[in-house]
């Protein structure tokens, strides 16, 4: 027991021991030598900061600071910003120059070039033609004109190049007398404006068909019908570039017009529709056509009025045999009421009477083989 005590108190003493030297130790930090502290302390911060700026080994870690030659060759790539102009040079790039021309014309003529001459304060120049001008007189190109109204004005087409002259603009025309007929007139042209000049006179044909009416002379009863006879409402001499053709109407007392012959050539007609007693009023009108226009001309409203008493003779009648029958037809005759049908066998035989009737055909059942 004794000995168990001891070895505790031992025990004891040798902890009591080493907290006194702990003890010891601390109170000698607090009190020892600053400058081995500071020593420390500024050791340990210095081995940061080498630690942290030292330069790495490697290459591929390696960033070098751009020297003087690199700062050189980067100005070099990169293109160095102009100067500012001054501003004189500027506001004189920035200004449009405006063109001030003045003109000198000297006018187109009837078949004449005209010119246009430009200059403009700055010293340029340019130039341009205006081309003669070419004259058409009337609606066609033929020097003649062609009206259903009697009374007209005279027209032409002007041209100058592809532009058109209009009338009251840039051209005046008249005529050396009222135009209210047929005939010839001379037209004078007075070219006006800026751009054209001059004076033409010129032949003016006018035909106007509607001044004229056809007047029948003759109407007579044929025996191939009603025979109408005119003069030509022109003379064959007159300046006439298309066709001139005739109308034919006909009516009774109680009946309106009826057109019975149409683009008539001749200053004649047969009108082979008349039916026999009947009595007819006729009138002929005349067209002019050209260029595919029609100008039509006045009419006799009145007329020419005539009988239809001539006995028209029928042609000869068409024969075919057939068997021991003959077929007989023949045309059928305008007015006709009824047909008589005459037969003869030998020359001198005489004609015996075979038929009578409104039909234009007949068979001959009589006949006898051999016989003609």
């Amino acid at each position: 027991m004794k000995k168990n005590f001891n070895s505790l108190l031992s025990i004891v003493l040798a902890a009591l021991i080493i907290v006194s030297s702990a003890i010891c130790g601390v109170a000698a930090f607090e009190t020892g030598d600053d400058s081995a502290v500071e020593t420390e302390v500024v050791t340990e911060v210095s081995t940061d900061i080498s630690e942290e700026t030292t330069a790495p080994t490697t290459e591929e870690n390696a960033t070098e600071e751009p020297t003087t030659e690199d700062v050189t060759s980067s100005e070099n790539v990169s293109q160095p910003e102009k100067e500012p102009e001054t501003t004189e040079k500027a506001e004189e790039e920035t200004t449009v120059h405006t063109h001030n021309y003045s003109a000198v014309i000297e006018p187109a003529g009837f078949n004449k070039t005209g010119f246009i001459t430009e200059t403009c304060l700055c010293g340029e120049v340019k130039s341009d033609y205006i081309p003669g001008v070419n004259v058409t007189l009337g609606i066609y190109d033929t020097g003649v004109d062609y009206y259903n109204e009697a009374v007209k004005t005279p027209k032409a087409i002007l041209k100058s190049g592809e532009y058109t002259l209009v009338e009251g603009v840039d051209y005046d025309i008249s005529a050396d007398r009222e135009m209210n007929e047929t005939g010839v007139y001379t037209v004078k042209i007075t070219l006006k404006g800026e751009k054209f000049s001059g004076e033409s006179e010129r032949y003016y044909n006018l035909i106007c068909p509607a001044e004229k009416k056809v007047q029948l002379y003759s109407a007579e009863s044929t025996k191939n019908g009603v025979m109408l006879k005119w003069e030509h409402v022109y003379e064959k001499n007159s300046n006439l570039n298309g066709t001139v053709g005739y109308f034919v109407y006909r009516k009774t007392s109680d009946t309106k017009w009826k057109l019975v012959g149409r683009y008539v050539k001749a200053p004649e007609f047969i009108d082979s529709t008349a039916v026999y007693g009947e009595t007819y009023i006729y009138t002929v009108k005349h067209y002019f056509e050209f260029e595919g226009d029609y100008f039509y001309g006045a009419y006799d409203k009145e007329g020419i009025t005539v009988k239809a008493d001539y006995i028209i003779t029928p042609p000869a009648p068409q024969a075919t045999l057939d068997s021991n029958i003959i077929r007989l037809s023949w045309s059928k005759i305008p007015g006709a009421t009824k047909y008589i049908l005459y037969r003869s066998i030998s020359e001198n035989s005489g004609y015996k009477k075979i038929y009578t009737g409104t039909s234009v055909k007949y068979n001959d059942k009589t006949v006898e083989p051999g016989t003609v």
